[in-house]
């Protein structure tokens, strides 16, 4: 958590040409933060897999502020630990990143983790992006509670 909140406020000091390869689009975008005292986890994380499946299509349609509805998929044959966004209305709108889910789907499968609420927090249309953009650009806002094993917040 405290990577990606460095990687949040370094972002600050970035100009907006600067870019290296296999870094976020869009890094002031993600951040995170967790309370132990009341156990209130916020991710705020990029969709993936937006380019595929209709999705980018989907999220022609999306707004910030839009309900997401989050579904683990442990059948996904990339990945038994995936979840899956939704719109309220059922549509696809790709995946939670590979990395977050190998974090969360444990804790989730175990009851430590409830997802309380997701949000898009961001969306960067396909239409409204450079001519050479492949996919759109979808962060969800995700809001859960993380308990101890002794069920203690």
């Amino acid at each position: 958590m405290s990577k990606l909140h460095a990687q949040h406020e370094l972002s600050k000091t970035m100009g907006s040409d600067y870019f290296e390869p296999g870094m976020v689009e869009y890094p002031e975008q993600s951040d995170g933060s967790w309370d132990e005292i009341s156990g209130e986890l916020i991710l705020r994380f990029e969709s993936k897999g937006t380019r595929y499946d209709g999705r980018t299509e989907q999220i022609e349609k999306v707004k910030t502020g839009d309900v997401i509805r989050i579904t683990r998929d442990p059948e996904n044959p990339y990945n038994p630990n995936n979840f899956r966004l939704f719109t309220e209305k059922g549509k696809d709108v790709g995946n939670m990143p590979a990395e977050l889910c190998n974090a969360v789907a444990p804790l989730y499968d175990e009851g430590y983790l409830v997802i309380k609420s997701a949000t898009v927090s961001f969306v960067d249309p396909i239409s409204k992006r450079s001519r050479h953009a492949k996919q759109a650009i979808l962060f969800v806002e995700m809001h859960a509670n993380l308990t101890t094993p002794n069920n203690e917040v």
